[in-house]
């Protein structure tokens, strides 16, 4: 497993969680960020099997540390066009 797959794992996990909690603003809205952030990571892992460098915002770079990487919306474009 992937360290980005288990990010992603981890996330659906604690946003699960979060939402069988007791009802409330801050358990719901805590429930949907970790929500997002699961599927922005499920989609990334695909962009990441397909090749790495998919996941890097500029993929004409030099690849670094610090490197930035693609948000949900550039993950989307980039699996529609694969």
């Amino acid at each position: 497993m992937s360290d980005i797959y288990a990010n992603a794992v981890d996330s659906l996990q604690i946003g699960i969680e979060h939402f069988l909690k007791e009802p409330g603003y801050s358990s719901r809205k805590h429930a949907i960020l970790t929500l997002f952030h699961a599927i922005e990571m499920f989609l990334k892992e695909q962009l990441h099997r397909t090749n790495p460098i998919l996941i890097y915002r500029n993929i004409d770079a030099i690849i670094t540390a610090d490197s930035m990487t693609v948000g949900i919306k550039e993950a989307l474009i980039r699996l529609e066009n694969l």
